[in-house]
C-alpha cells in the first residue's frame, strides 16, 4: 500500500486536500475557520481506517436510496457519479465495478499497484474526516 504524493485537490467550500512530498502523511487543511484546524493522518491510520471500511461493507440496500439523476461518469474508476437521495437527504454515489475496487484493501494493492485512482483511499480518508 502506498499513497502517491500529488498537487493540491479542487477546493471545496475553504478546504483544500493536500498530500505531502513526503509520503505517507496526508495532511487536511483548513482555512475557513470553522474549528477543523490541521491535522495529519498517518499511514498506519489511513489503512486501518481503509480496513475498517472494507470490514464493514456489506451489500447495497436498492430500497435505502432512490436515484435522482446521473452527475458524471467517473472513468478512471470505470464508474459513475450519481445524485440519490437517502429519504429526504440528497447524496452524491460513486457507483463503481466491483471487479475493479475488488474484495479487500490488499487485494486491490495488488493487482492495481501503479493505479492513479485508489478507491480505498478515498473510502478511508471519508471515514478518518467523518471520525
Amino acid at each position: 500500500f502506498s499513497v502517491t504524493p500529488a498537487p493540491i485537490a479542487k477546493r471545496r467550500r475553504g478546504r483544500s486536500l493536500l498530500l505531502s512530498k513526503k509520503p505517507p502523511t496526508v495532511v487536511i487543511k483548513q482555512d475557513s475557520g470553522c474549528g477543523l484546524g490541521k491535522a495529519a493522518i498517518s499511514k498506519e491510520d489511513l489503512y486501518a481506517s481503509m480496513k475498517q471500511v472494507q470490514d464493514q461493507a456489506r451489500a447495497w440496500d436498492s430500497t435505502r436510496m432512490t436515484l435522482v439523476k446521473r452527475l458524471q461518469e467517473a472513468e478512471r474508476n470505470h464508474g459513475v457519479v450519481l445524485l440519490m437521495k437517502d429519504g429526504s437527504m440528497p447524496v452524491a454515489v460513486k457507483k463503481m465495478p466491483k471487479k475493479w475496487v475488488r474484495a479487500t484493501v490488499d487485494e486491490f494493492e495488488s493487482r492495481y499497484p501503479t493505479a492513479s485512482e485508489k478507491p480505498w483511499v478515498d473510502m478511508g480518508l471519508s471515514k478518518c474526516l467523518r471520525n
